[in-house]
């Protein structure tokens, strides 16, 4: 049989993050970096599985998966399908996130969540049971031992601008007249064990605090339709995270991330990173090209990476 390739996006949280755990409104961008999931049905041989990042290996028959890191994707997706009757016997699967990379760290651009759709993309298609995005956060978080709010599952389906709240997302579009430059830190963090520090620390804080958190975010998600307003309600959520930063030494400012920050101060556009942050990938923002390119310039210098990120504006595909 001919091929079956499902790709899906990654993502980059432009405002939100973390308070998106506690229910705020998150805005993510979903980026062309792809997930690719190719399914080829064979005549004999059982399942032969190769990716970018783990060993392959071969299968006598798909009840034969492990629990192994290797296998764990395959099995968790395999046995949340309500029928996998229809899955070939013979088949050799092909799983590719070498975009997320730079080097051989990653970018933090979400490829777990990307791969998991993409592959789930393609076994839907085989079997004609398409599994939901609710199940998809669902298993996703299991596989990565967190509870994550959802968003990197939903911008890898929905693709371009997606308002994320409560679990499920919304497109939307970015202010006219905004620019965007993407700065790689050189260092990759791990999610998990940040969301774990930030659940435990938020416990501790004011109500009114997270309260005013939330209002943060929520005003910045409803400033779309002016890139001024947009970026002026950016910066005062940014200011409130900065200083929750720096209060509770959560971490999120990196060392690069403070450079590049400083950088932006200086030649008067915005930044901030995306995500957990730490090491990852940030955003610089701004209506003003000019400022973005000294941005660019001066951030070069100091030997971090500009990363050639776009909009990705198709979501999770299949092409059979």
């Amino acid at each position: 049989m001919n091929p079956i390739t499902g790709h899906a996006p990654g993502k980059l949280v432009l405002s939100g993050d973390y308070i998106a755990l506690l229910d705020a409104p998150a805005l993510v961008l979903a980026v062309n970096c792809l997930a690719s999931a190719t399914l080829t049905t064979k005549l004999t041989g059982g399942w032969s599985v190769r990716s970018n990042i783990t060993p392959p290996f071969q299968l006598e028959s798909l009840t034969a998966l492990s629990d192994t890191v290797d296998q764990q994707l395959l099995k968790t997706l395999i046995e949340a399908l309500p029928d996998t009757s229809k899955l070939p016997k013979h088949a050799e699967l092909a799983l590719d996130t070498s975009t997320f990379y730079e080097g051989n760290e990653k970018l933090g651009v979400g490829s777990s969540a990307a791969i998991l759709v993409a592959l789930a993309e393609v076994l839907s298609q085989v079997t004609k049971n398409p599994l939901s995005t609710e199940s998809l956060i669902g298993l996703h978080n299991s596989l990565h031992g967190r509870n994550g709010s959802g968003l990197d599952i939903v911008a890898a389906r929905l693709g371009g601008l997606s308002r994320f709240q409560n679990g499920t997302g919304v497109r939307v579009t970015l202010p006219t007249g905004l620019h965007m430059r993407f700065v790689f830190t050189g260092t990759s963090t791990s999610t998990e064990p940040m969301l774990a520090r930030f659940r435990a620390l938020i416990a501790a804080r004011p109500t009114d605090e997270i309260t005013n958190w939330q209002n943060l975010a929520n005003a910045v998600a409803e400033s779309l339709h002016d890139v001024g307003l947009f970026l002026s309600t950016l910066a005062k959520l940014n200011e409130f995270v900065l200083a929750f930063d720096r209060t509770t030494q959560l971490g999120i400012y990196g060392k690069a991330h403070r450079t590049a920050l400083e950088i932006a101060d200086d030649v008067g556009v915005l930044y901030k990173p995306c995500g957990a942050g730490g090491g990852d990938t940030g955003v610089a923002l701004s209506d003003d090209r000019k400022a973005l390119d000294a941005f660019e310039r001066n951030v070069k210098r100091e030997g971090l990476t500009l990363l050639n990120l776009t909009i990705e504006n198709h979501g999770a595909t299949v092409q059979l």
